[in-house]
């Protein structure tokens, strides 16, 4: 029987009986007022409101730029609002507003352009309908995004060449020549009179993928010398002081002190820290000038050897311009190599590029130091990373080999005995067994003895772990590695374990707080000899294990042959500590296992691409609940909720290894079998106990008719009594699991004819004794556990419930509705 709910302590059931009569079941439903919501009406605000003006205008302060048009939508910003009295928005397009601008900005103007820098206050009066209001607001003009020329300065902010402002008017980008701070007419440097002293050049750039600007002429376009007045300057800038002007090309500014300066969004930016402050390009985007450094950049001095050929000096390139961390410039090529057939100091040239907001490029050409030298032959070395417990032989010292080269060019192989290392003692005093014991990083030098002289270079070796399983203990500094690390490394196809020291290659003990006490081991377990195994009681110490005074070396001597293991995929290592100070590496990033379950013992599977952390013992048991007897079939449908694994792909809840007893109801324990996939296909298996809670069943009727036709007499007949029909059985099921009993009673509820109370009895099958069923008659008593029919024999017997006509004079027909319950009792004993 399957579980619907809890056994009730008592339990109603109608039984609709006597003649084919059909009812229908009604069922009263409770009803309530449907609720109503009432919102309350919003309160009524009588405002106050304040007395209008006749008319009102309000002002707000505004900073305006170099260059910008000086006209109604501009001065239009000054006002914030202008409104009648009766609220109506006036704008200052009206014509109603009036601006009233001080002499010390209407001198800053110049061909309806801000031509200088100004602060002051402009008076609006607004004439209303009803009379004129009035505002006052401050008009601010700031560089905005300018390049500005200086020259003599007689005060800060003179601007003694002007400031080229950047604006873009619907689209249009314009470069406006404005006087910046002052709009005097001065010379701009006294000191230069007849000389040249600054200018600009505008260089379109969208005819060409890339364009050389190493020898722009600012004198191809717009200069002046130290005398000429600002005005006269600014009047030879493009049509009416204006150039129109597009994203990507730019601007070369020169002046012969270097006094340039630029601003974005009117903050001031200088150039001390360019290299050549005499000349400095800008490139022209939508946001304002960008600095460009193509010019900036600083050579740098190579050296090469006698008779380097172009693939040589090619594999230099980047290392002839530092550019600065600019990521938009590159070293692009040579534009002239040098000359190395000759000994000695020279030169080459090398254009750079930068790149510019359309996609194209700006070229610049420097001129690079080169010294050509003549050597005995050339080696060069490279870094390289060793892993724990690997070889430490030539061909793992090739790797620090580049090339090396004889003074005509032939090639020198590293097997050569023209070549051999100098290792430093802090590297060969962690070689073990001629394998890399302890991890290192230290420079290791190549000497090449080549046929005119020696050459030398040096580069690092650097160890780390590999893939490693690392055994700590009592860590006196970080890396310490107090039991070792076990290295798996896969040589020609053949696994192999290795012992080392790990992180330092003392020989302390492995943790002073244990001695005398079984601290940790490792177990190598072979899979290969069994489909599935159960690693449930691997012991460790039937392998390789210490107590915490053992010494690291001694430890490690005891692992296989000269420290070393053969293995083979799908093998297990099993690690224990019982601190829990277990490791791993897998290419070298370090793992912990604070995650897991239980860290005192970890299973490792090995793999051709190093260890694999396993689960099979680290799954967490879920407790279950079961019915009272059940057997073992309802259990197995339960074995995938015993153990949750995790999410665990490769990891299957088996079978039991031991059913719980289900016999009596409470507390117990099962084992069930859990696997783990190993890469062979092969299975490693763990037991888990797992908590069983044995619970009640149900005590209910599983079979109870909703209706029964007794039958029909003949009036007058010889036989008057109606008795239960067959195949209309009443069943109980107890599956509490107890001793305690239950029983069935049964009584009229209601009838069409008031008098059937007489006629319908009850018969007891004990001593055929008949009952009335107008209060609940209790027909049936037992403890029997399992499935009881009580009807079984009624029928044949003529007991059990019965209608008796024998009195009855007339025809009728009756209908009634009996009322069954199924009570529980205690050990047997009737409540």
């Amino acid at each position: 029987m399957s579980r619907i709910k809890k056994w009730m302590p008592f339990v109603s059931i109608l039984l609709l009986s006597l003649t084919a009569a059909v009812f229908e079941d009604f069922h009263a439903h409770a009803s309530s007022d449907q609720e109503e919501i009432v919102k309350p009406s919003p309160a009524l605000i009588n405002a106050q409101l304040p007395t209008a003006a006749p008319g009102t205008i309000i002002a707000q302060n505004t900073e305006y730029v170099l260059g910008e048009m000086w006209d109604g939508p501009a001065r239009a910003r000054l006002v914030k609002s202008a409104t009648e009295a009766d609220g109506t928005d006036v704008p200052y397009s009206s014509g109603r507003i009036a601006s009233l601008v001080p002499y010390s900005i209407s001198k800053s103007i110049r061909g309806n352009r801000i031509n200088a820098l100004f602060a002051d206050d402009i008076k609006l009066t607004f004439n209303s309908k009803t009379g004129a209001a009035k505002a006052t607001a401050r008009a601010t003009a700031n560089y905005g995004n300018a390049i500005v020329l200086r020259g003599f300065e007689r005060t800060t902010g003179y601007d003694a060449a002007g400031a080229f402002a950047l604006l873009n008017e619907q689209g249009q980008l314009k470069i406006i020549a404005t006087s910046g701070g002052t709009n005097e007419n001065l010379p701009i440097h006294t000191g230069f009179s007849s000389k040249y002293y600054l200018g600009l050049a505008y260089l379109d750039m969208s005819d060409a993928a890339s364009k050389d600007l190493t020898n722009v002429s600012v004198k191809d376009h717009q200069w002046a010398n130290g005398d000429m007045r600002k005005q006269d300057y600014l009047n030879i800038w493009g049509n009416n002081r204006i150039q129109t002007a597009n994203p990507g090309d730019i601007l070369k500014a020169e002046n012969v002190e270097g006094k340039i300066g630029y601003t974005i969004n009117s903050a001031y930016h200088r150039i001390d820290e360019l290299n050549d402050k005499l000349n400095v390009f800008f490139e022209i985007t939508n946001s304002g000038y960008r600095l460009m450094h193509i010019n900036q950049l600083t050579p740098k001095k190579i050296e090469v050897g006698w008779k380097a050929d172009h693939a040589k000096l090619g594999s230099l390139l980047t290392d002839t311009v530092d550019t600065g961390g600019n990521t938009g410039i590159t070293v692009e090529r040579f534009a002239q190599y040098p000359d190395t057939s000759k000994v000695g100091e020279t030169t080459a040239k090398v254009v750079v590029s930068e790149a510019l907001v359309t996609g194209h490029k700006a070229e610049f050409t420097y001129t690079v130091p080169v010294n050509v030298i003549e050597t005995p032959g050339m080696i060069q070395s490279k870094d390289a990373d060793y892993v724990l417990g690997e070889k430490w032989d030539a061909n793992a010292l090739v790797r620090l080999f580049d090339h090396a080269t004889e003074l005509d060019g032939t090639s020198v192989p590293f097997i050569s005995p023209k070549i051999f290392p100098l290792v430093p003692s802090s590297i060969t005093n962690k070689i073990k067994n001629d394998r890399i014991d302890a991890k290192f990083a230290d420079n290791v030098t190549l000497i090449f003895n080549s046929k005119t002289g020696d050459s030398q270079s040096m580069s690092k070796a650097r160890v780390n772990y590999g893939n490693a399983i690392v055994l700590r203990g009592y860590e006196r500094t970080t890396g310490y590695d107090a039991a070792g690390a076990f290295a798996l490394l896969n040589e020609q196809g053949q696994l192999k374990i290795i012992a080392t020291s790990g992180g330092t290659n003392e020989n302390l003990p492995i943790h002073t707080g244990f001695s005398s006490k079984y601290y940790l081991g490792l177990a190598y377990l072979d899979m290969s000899d069994a489909a599935s195994k159960d690693l449930t009681n691997v012991s460790v110490k039937d392998h390789q294990w210490a107590n915490g005074d053992m010494r690291k070396q001694d430890y490690l001597n005891i692992w296989g042959n000269n420290r070393i293991q053969t293995a083979n995929p799908g093998d297990i290592l099993k690690a224990e500590n019982v601190e829990g100070k277990i490791g791993y590496t897998i290419n070298s990033a370090y793992h912990r296992i604070d995650e897991l379950n239980d860290k005192l013992n970890v299973f490792f599977e090995i793999t051709n691409s190093g260890y694999r952390l396993m689960h099979i013992n680290q799954l967490t048991p879920k407790k279950i609940e079961v019915d009272w007897n059940d057997d073992h079939a309802k259990l197995d449908s339960l074995l995938t909720d015993t153990v949750d694994t995790g999410g665990n792909t490769g990891i299957t809840v088996e079978r039991f290894a031991q059913y719980p007893d289900t016999s009596k109801v409470g507390d117990t324990t099962a084992k069930v079998v859990v696997s783990e996939v190993l890469v062979t296909g092969h299975k490693a298996e763990f037991t888990y106990t797992v908590p069983v809670t044995v619970q009640e069943g149900e005590l209910g009727f599983i079979k109870l008719p909703t209706s029964i036709d007794f039958g029909r007499i003949r009036l007058g007949g010889s036989d008057a009594k109606l008795f239960w029909q067959k195949d209309h059985d009443v069943v109980v099921s107890n599956e509490r699991g107890t001793s305690d009993g239950w029983a069935v009673e049964v009584k009229l509820s209601s009838s069409k004819n008031s008098d059937f109370k007489n006629l319908i009895k009850w018969i007891n099958p004990a001593d055929h004794t008949q009952n009335d069923l107008v209060t609940a008659e209790r027909i049936y008593t037992s403890s029997n556990s399992g499935q009881t029919n009580i009807t079984e024999s009624w029928n044949s017997q003529h007991v059990g419930l019965m209608v008796d006509y024998s009195t009855v004079k007339s025809v009728r027909n009756d209908e009634a509705v009996l009322e069954w319950n199924l009570v529980a009792t205690t050990k047997g004993v009737m409540p």
